[in-house]
């Protein structure tokens, strides 16, 4: 799933704990689900992480990380 969508499924006291969790600001990390800024390399394990995977760094920076399928071709 990618950041947006898990982003939007929390309420406000769990999109505040994520951000904790990961060592930013809610501002921040609403920044990065909607796109307006990159998620950074010291971001990926965390968010994978605090996401309990849910959200993967092939899904958070496709341009970086080939998704899994094209990995092993």
């Amino acid at each position: 799933m990618d950041l947006k969508t898990y982003y939007t499924k929390l309420n406000k006291s769990e999109r505040e704990a994520l951000a904790e969790n990961i060592n930013t600001s809610p501002a921040y990390l609403s920044q990065l689900a909607y796109g307006h800024r990159k998620v950074g390399v010291g971001f990926f394990r965390l968010i994978e992480e605090a996401t309990n995977h849910q959200v993967t760094r092939n899904e958070l920076r496709p341009d970086i990380f080939l998704p899994k399928t094209q990995q092993s071709a």
